[in-house]
């Protein structure tokens, strides 16, 4: 777009500082492309500079497969810890459940002794009641 406004004020005959400057810019600019066009051609075609990239490169993903397993191992002992410790909590928890549920047990239990005890005890208090009718006959 600035090529094509510069190109339309030189053939106006407008010669300008910033139209001058313009095409100066766009000359360079053109140059520095051509330049760095043909040095990545070079760099692509020297063998030797392609053997140590891919020298770097190996390198380079054995360090980061090393790191990924070593993450791996970490993240994988940090979930069985995760699991041992959930599995504990369950098993806390159901041994809560059996305590909670034989204590209720127990309580009926307790329940059931004390009405034999107070059947028990008035069973005799009528007896001794009887026995005393009896002696006093």
């Amino acid at each position: 777009k600035k090529e094509m406004r510069a190109k339309a004020l030189h053939n106006l005959g407008v010669k300008g500082g910033r139209a001058v400057l313009l095409e100066v810019f766009l000359a360079w600019s053109y140059e520095y492309q051509k330049n760095k066009e043909v040095r990545c051609h070079k760099m692509n075609e020297n063998q030797a500079l392609v053997n140590y990239s891919k020298y770097i490169l190996g390198k380079k993903l054995k360090e980061d497969s090393h790191a990924l397993l070593a993450s791996s191992f970490s993240e994988w002992r940090r979930e069985g810890k995760i699991l041992r410790h959930e599995d504990a909590m369950n098993t806390l928890e159901e041994r809560d459940v059996y305590i909670a549920q034989l204590k209720a047990g127990f309580e009926e239990q307790l329940a059931l002794a004390y009405q034999q005890i107070d059947q028990i005890t008035e069973t005799l208090q009528k007896e001794l009641q009887t026995k005393e009718e009896l002696a006093q006959e």
